[in-house]
């Protein structure tokens, strides 16, 4: 158990071939994300991460505008990654007003 928290991750080249997964998550002051892919074996491989402080004008919106804030930043920093890659994005997010406003609008465009 001990050497889990001595040994560092070791990130992965990217594959344009290969199913990309894209966390994201933002708090009151920082909005943070990580891109992984599978390998050949089915097991997730960390690729990179990124970290953007908020400005002062971010760190007063609410909580769904910096969880957007967070997902814009990311797909930004990695869109020539996301671009090329075969397969559709996996975006995965832990806030669930998020979810309840993305079923919103699907429903929203449906025609009747």
């Amino acid at each position: 158990m001990v050497t889990t928290f001595t040994l560092s991750p070791v990130l992965q080249h990217f594959g344009r071939e290969r199913v990309v997964i894209i966390k994201t998550d933002a708090s009151d002051y920082l909005s943070s994300g990580v891109l992984s892919q599978y390998d050949d074996e089915g097991v997730v491989h960390q690729i990179a991460y990124y970290g953007k402080i908020h400005t002062l004008a971010e760190c007063i919106d609410d909580t769904y505008d910096k969880e957007l804030i967070a997902i814009f930043s990311v797909l930004a920093e990695w869109r020539p990654e996301c671009e090329g890659a075969a397969y559709p994005h996996q975006l995965v997010t832990d806030y669930r007003n998020l979810q309840f406003s993305m079923m919103k609008m699907i429903l929203n465009q449906r025609q009747p």
